[in-house]
């Protein structure tokens, strides 16, 4: 069984990554809107540059903001690395004293059973 302080970053994880599935759900509504808007330029005549230009503003503040929202993903990616990282050398260090507690108890058999042959005779 985990540690508390194993489960507790287990559990910062996964709040983690519910706030980027969050955030790439959002960001998967947008680029549905910023297709929407093209095609609705495509369909556009002449006589509506003006407002074809005011959609391409649109457009372009939007994947303005996408991007700032995959920086933020990539932050959070980062922090999860580190976390990972930590919980990575945590559980590698518990490992090492659960082999080297097997290494003592494979060395110390020998003697017990050396004592109890000495007891039997």
């Amino acid at each position: 069984m985990l540690d508390p302080e194993l489960k507790t970053e287990f559990q910062k994880i996964n709040s983690q990554f519910q706030n980027v599935h969050g955030e790439l759900t959002y960001m998967h509504v947008r680029f549905d809107t910023i297709e929407e808007s093209i095609e609705s330029l495509a369909r556009s005549t002449a006589e509506g540059f003006r407002e074809v230009d005011a959609r391409f503003q649109q457009v372009d503040a939007r994947f303005l903001e996408i991007d700032e929202r995959f920086q933020k993903i990539d932050e959070n990616f980062k922090v999860i690395d580190t976390r990972f990282d930590r919980l990575d050398s945590k559980l590698q260090n518990q490992i090492d004293v659960i082999m080297e507690r097997k290494a003592d108890r494979a060395e110390i058999a020998p003697m017990k059973a050396q004592l109890r042959n000495l007891q039997t005779h």
